[in-house]
């Protein structure tokens, strides 16, 4: 009897253990670590670190909106308890590898992190070491906090794998539009497996001096199946650019790569450029007139609305959320006789390392309402997977936008905010 008590107390223990605060507050913590974490305050920020968790094993990527953007992919991640740690590289292919090193302790929705950088070098040593201070750099701050933002967003349509005996028809000419209004093209022509073409790119409104618009063509060019691959060099020639898309139907979602030898120019926020992401979505162009939107009518109306105030100066604040240059942080604008400006916050100059007169033509590209009606009739007139726009009952301006351009592809999409509207005469 003293035996089946004993081991009964032990059975009963070992519940009690399994099923204790502590096991369950640990298993809790290991899937509260999924999600989409920011971290502001940093050059390049905001800093955003998307972590997805399966048993012990962390994937995902890191990325920022300033500098070189990213995305990296997440590798040799893991969780234990409280504590999560992986690593990534700096995204430019070059005998320079960065890696960096993560290690964060979740408290509640904050995640207290460190970071590590070390050089890593496939060949000789070419005496360069890039340095900056974003999240990839080998200067940032060794220390910071990142805070709960949200789940990590999906495909509205995911890709699946298709048979790489039949090779997909990519005939045509694709095109992606920025957020700054810069067209990146892609004139290919495919015939089974076989791929050519070209890649280019047209400037946004105050951007010629900056893109080189020639087209440059593609080589070891191939199709397999729903995916293609292919290279250009960049104008210049000083950078190779990868290229990976995964077709479905009438989009593509590319990510690029970029091989530069260390001390090469970065090509900035262009096709060809480390400064703009790394992951995008190109929609096939309509061969005849595009199908007239629902949404083009609204804006219309929305615009004549807005055409027929009685007034010419006001002010706004501005929210931005979207993989770009633009700051997440909201934004004040003052417009005066038709022309907007920025009221510049000195934290935010600081933290791009440019002085103001760098940093002002980026945040006022849409600094009146009529630049922001321009940008989102350029937004329609691609059709995207889905636009909402909720325009101000009685002056019309857009106040909510949430544009999705594709549905095979999370990264292009943009939010934007507009609140504190005032007449100033």
């Amino acid at each position: 009897m003293n035996q089946k008590v004993q081991r009964f107390a032990w059975v009963l223990a070992g519940l009690l253990l399994c099923h204790s605060p502590s096991s369950v507050a640990q298993s809790n913590s290991t899937s509260e670590f999924n999600g989409r974490w920011e971290a502001s305050g940093m050059f390049g920020g905001p800093w955003t670190f998307e972590l997805t968790v399966a048993g012990d094993a962390v994937s995902g990527r890191v990325m920022q909106h300033g500098g070189v953007v990213g995305p990296a992919e997440i590798y040799d991640g893991k969780v234990a308890g409280a504590v999560v740690t992986f690593k990534t590289k700096y995204p430019i292919i070059s005998p320079v590898v960065r890696e960096i090193t993560f290690r964060g302790v979740l408290a509640g929705d904050e995640i207290a992190f460190e970071r590590s950088v070390e050089i890593l070098l496939n060949g000789p040593d070419p005496g360069i070491l890039p340095v900056d201070a974003g999240v990839f750099g080998t200067s940032a701050v060794p220390r910071f906090t990142a805070r709960r933002r949200g789940p990590v967003k999906a495909p509205a349509v995911p890709i699946g794998v298709s048979d790489p005996t039949r090779p997909a028809d990519v005939n045509g000419r694709w095109e992606s539009l920025r957020w700054n209004l810069d067209v990146w093209r892609f004139d290919l022509k495919s015939s089974g497996s076989q791929l050519s073409g070209t890649v280019s790119m047209t400037a946004g409104p105050g951007r010629q001096l900056l893109v080189n618009s020639r087209p440059m063509p593609i080589y070891d060019a191939v199709i397999e199946g729903n995916t293609v691959r292919f290279k250009c060099k960049s104008p210049d020639n000083a950078r190779t650019i990868h290229f990976t898309g995964r077709v479905h139907g009438d989009e593509i979602a590319f990510v690029r790569a970029i091989e530069a030898p260390p001390g090469a120019p970065t090509g900035f926020e262009a096709v060809y450029g480390a400064f703009a992401p790394l992951t995008f979505l190109a929609k096939r162009t309509a061969s005849g007139p595009a199908p007239e939107r629902a949404e083009l009518k609204e804006l219309q109306q929305a615009q004549q609305k807005w055409a027929a105030r009685t007034f010419t100066d006001y002010e706004f604040t501005a929210q931005w959320r979207c993989l770009c240059p633009m700051p997440t942080e909201p934004l004040a604008y003052r417009v005066r006789g038709g022309t907007g400006a920025v009221g510049l916050n000195p934290n935010l100059t600081a933290l791009t390392g440019l002085p103001p007169e760098a940093v002002r033509p980026v945040l006022e590209r849409y600094a009146t309402m009529d630049q922001m009606f321009a940008y989102l009739k350029d937004a329609v007139a691609r059709q995207p997977y889905r636009l909402k726009i909720d325009y101000d009952p009685t002056l019309g301006y857009p106040a909510s936008v949430d544009l999705q351009p594709g549905g095979t592809s999370v990264d292009d999409d943009i939010q934007i905010r507009i609140t504190r509207f005032q007449i100033l005469n």
